[in-house]
């Protein structure tokens, strides 16, 4: 029988907290060489945008975005491509967010 390794995946952000009204959270940018995808799951209890945001030099600059549009109090799953070298999570609530969790993580190639 052979022997399965588990990979352990970086996780980018991991939240269970309130929001308050103008507020948002962002994860400390995440060198992400060697894995193909960002995925994860988000839920709020406000409507806001998630946006996947990508560096092409290391983390000095995040050209590229991904933004989509959270409805409130619906459990969300997301997956997108990485093409950068560096990754971060952002959310921004419309509103106040008296209950926010995510959990984002890489997948290796």
């Amino acid at each position: 029988m052979s022997v399965v390794y588990v990979q352990r995946l970086p996780v980018v952000l991991e939240s269970g907290c309130a929001i308050l009204v103008g507020g948002s959270t962002v994860s400390p940018g995440q060198n992400c060489d060697g894995y193909s995808r960002i995925v994860g799951q988000l839920i709020s209890s406000a409507s806001g945008v998630l946006t996947i945001e990508q560096s092409a030099d290391r983390g000095f600059n995040y050209d590229y975005e991904f933004p989509t549009n959270v409805s409130a109090c619906s459990g969300s799953g997301f997956s997108a491509e990485i093409v950068g070298n560096y990754v971060r999570v952002n959310f921004t609530p419309d509103g106040a967010a008296d209950a926010f969790r995510a959990f984002f993580q890489l997948r290796p190639i």
